[in-house]
């Protein structure tokens, strides 16, 4: 038997209606669970290998529920969709070739940490990081998106980027990584002397996150102060202004703040380089669209900082 397939185990599971068992995974997140990684690839091995409705539905679902989560596991679900036959891998290509569905994206909180570290120290920090903190923590207490030394703008800093479920899931997993032994007596008294000052934004997000797949580039992180209760007014224009905006540059992110700093607008784009930055900001200063746009978004604005950064040799965006 399975664990998590209820009485009958695998043989139990083929016989149940298949919307029971879709709520059944649901409710139980059975997908969802790092734990249960090798459980889920037998099961999705077993039931790739019949053509019946319910193994459609429950490959579906799958892809559904994990389209925005981990690029292994996006794989993981792939290669089990290509065992399939007829059509089953019909369906299953169907479903995994549609845009990603934004609901799920739209309940997670982003954390951008940003520490400053004590002067020349900075690429310390981040070693330690990799070498010490990232076996740690793995993507065990949130989801490491990126982690980045600033280059320009406010400097001696490292700045990471997390994601978590909800509220909940980061209050779970920062209680969590609190009570782990070798994160509080291996990490944290080699990196607090190096901090002088933490900063942490909690962000949801406009769009959906959108990592690069090319490596060696350059980021630049901009956070943009609103007028009081303008900023889901600004980060929307900012969003219907993309199409004009990425013909220069593709964008990562975009997030309004929702604690520590209120009335904030925060996105992330990336370059190829420092030269291609200047070439990009040079051509999208000149289109009359993109002028259009701050004609209209500008007045919104109170604030306006950037940093340019560049990836550490860990970070999860290259």
């Amino acid at each position: 038997p399975v664990e998590g397939l209820g009485g009958g185990g695998l043989a139990g599971l083929l016989q149940r209606p298949a919307m029971e068992v879709i709520e059944h995974r649901q409710r139980r997140g059975m997908f969802g669970q790092r734990r249960q990684q090798g459980q889920r690839r037998a099961v999705l091995t077993s039931l790739a290998q019949r053509q019946r409705p319910l193994e459609e539905s429950l490959l579906i679902l799958a892809v559904r529920h994990r389209r925005q989560d981990t690029e292994p596991r996006r794989k993981e679900l792939v290669r089990a969709g290509a065992t399939l036959p007829g059509q089953a891998r019909m369906a299953y290509e169907k479903e995994r070739q549609k845009p990603a569905d934004f609901t799920r994206e739209q309940t997670m909180i982003y954390e951008l940490r940003a520490y400053t570290i004590q002067p020349g120290r900075a690429p310390e920090f981040a070693k330690l990081s990799g070498d010490v903190a990232r076996p740690i923590r793995g993507n065990d207490y949130g989801t490491l998106e990126g982690y980045w030394l600033s280059e320009f703008g406010p400097l001696n800093q490292v700045v990471h980027l997390w994601s978590h479920a909800d509220l909940n899931a980061r209050q779970d997993a920062r209680a969590r990584l609190g009570q782990n032994q070798a994160w509080t007596n291996e990490f944290i008294p080699q990196a607090m002397p190096l901090i002088q000052k933490q900063e942490i934004k909690l962000m949801t997000a406009v769009k959906p996150l959108n990592p690069p797949t090319s490596q060696g580039n350059v980021y630049e992180y901009r956070h943009y102060r609103t007028k009081t209760g303008r900023a889901k007014e600004f980060a929307e224009n900012l969003r219907g202004a993309f199409p004009v905006r990425e013909k220069y540059s593709p964008n990562v992110g975009l997030w309004i703040t929702e604690a520590g700093q209120p009335n904030e607008v925060s996105h992330m784009w990336v370059y190829e380089s420092l030269n291609q930055r200047f070439e990009a900001r040079g051509a999208c200063a000149q289109d009359e669209d993109w002028q259009a746009f701050l004609g209209k978004a500008g007045p919104l604005l109170e604030e306006m900082h950037s940093m340019i950064m560049l990836p550490a040799d860990f970070s999860p965006m290259q």
